[in-house]
């Protein structure tokens, strides 16, 4: 019995000893990269701003009303998961097309039960201001909507400072962590 204990059981400095040693100056590498990686986040949270007003997007009347320049009328029709507006047979103006930076200029999920309906998209100065699918509003630029966009990406926005705070913390943490175990192992 104390033969079958013995078999595959090894002490922790057998262990610790056959492991290969960690490069610390990769790991103090690393962890400043991840370190600088949350840095850039927040810094680039502080550049991008939103716009605050109506007349920061395009013109507005003297009531406060978007001006629109630009009316594209037809149907939707959808192509390779980008959706247009159909005005006859040769003329497609982009509804919404998404890339890296997301979709726009309209939200396709203000899109995609509606293929083949009737639509009016209003422009101005290349922003979307208004959308009527069925004679049904959709969507419509207002000041409003620019508040509670506003709100909601200041409010996302704290909570991904919170979590650039805590991913710069631990990687600090980490490389202080990894400065004291070679301090203390040279000494």
């Amino acid at each position: 019995m104390a033969d079958s204990v013995r078999i595959g059981a090894r002490p922790i400095g057998y262990w610790v000893s056959a492991m290969p040693r960690v490069n610390t100056m990769k790991i103090r590498n690393f962890a400043l990269a991840m370190a600088a990686v949350g840095f850039i986040n927040i810094g680039m949270r502080l550049v991008i701003r939103e716009p605050t007003k109506l007349s920061d997007l395009c013109a507005v009347d003297s009531t406060g009303n978007v001006v629109v320049d630009k009316v594209a009328v037809g149907t939707i029709a959808k192509s390779q998961g980008d959706y247009y507006v159909e005005e006859d047979e040769a003329n497609f103006i982009l509804l919404s097309k998404c890339d890296k930076g997301g979709c726009g200029p309209f939200d396709q999920r203000l899109l995609r039960e509606h293929v083949g309906a009737s639509v009016r998209a209003e422009f101005c100065s290349k922003h979307a201001a208004k959308l009527i699918i069925s004679d049904k509003v959709t969507f419509q630029l207002t000041q409003q909507y620019l508040d509670d966009n506003l709100a909601t990406i200041q409010r996302n926005g704290g909570l991904m400072n919170k979590l650039a705070f805590y991913w710069i913390g631990f990687w600090l943490v980490l490389l202080v962590a990894v400065e004291l175990r070679t301090r203390t192992r040279s000494a």
